[in-house]
């Protein structure tokens, strides 16, 4: 399906005009947990991606990714941190 867009200068389907819209807010998290293991704790990194929900700067992300976490950075597609 494509769709024109407003200014008639380009035809992007449905998946790209989402895309085009919405790139600018997703973002890498990166956080750190505690792990138990036969040896003590260590610490691991956990990483998923989510998206900057709000001009506040609330970010939704799957649970299993932020769980238990004692640290959490996120960064934009440019490498900054948010």
């Amino acid at each position: 399906m494509n769709i024109s867009s407003q200014a008639g200068q380009q035809n992007l389907t449905t998946p790209e005009l989402v895309y085009k819209r919405v790139k600018d807010s997703i973002v890498l998290i990166k956080a750190t947990v505690v792990v138990e293991t036969i040896f003590g704790k260590i610490y691991a990194l956990r990483q998923g991606s989510g998206f900057v929900y709000n001009e506040l700067g609330h970010i939704v992300t799957n649970y299993y990714v932020v769980e238990n976490a004692i640290g959490i950075n996120a960064f934009s597609l440019d490498k900054k941190l948010v």
